[in-house]
């Protein structure tokens, strides 16, 4: 189960901080989803990103190796779904992908 942030729109500051990596700040992005484990973000050159936890650190991945075949976000209560495909997708908008029943 992903992280609910069906309060929380795509377009809000929800971001992510990673305080020991000299590249903070190319890393804060908006969070799509989070299940514990792996988190979704938007990264500030528009492309997602899929980052991975591993012993205490999270660390940026490929998307196929941390089985995230396919990740939920919420926007405006709507959960959207991507697939593999879709995560490669540049500029993901509101409305792209397929709502979840």
């Amino acid at each position: 189960v992903f992280w609910d942030v069906s309060k929380h729109t795509v377009e809000q500051e929800i971001t992510l901080r990673l305080p020991s990596d000299p590249f903070d700040s190319i890393h804060s992005a908006p969070i799509f989803s989070h299940d514990g484990r792996r988190i979704l973000v938007l990264d500030t050159a528009g492309f997602v990103q899929v980052l991975a936890k591993t012993r205490q650190k999270w660390e940026f991945v490929n998307a196929f190796e941390t089985g995230c075949a396919k990740a939920a976000f919420a926007s405006n209560d709507e959960i959207l779904s991507w697939s593999r495909a879709d995560l490669s997708l540049r500029r993901p908008t509101q409305g792209d992908g397929k709502v979840m029943k």
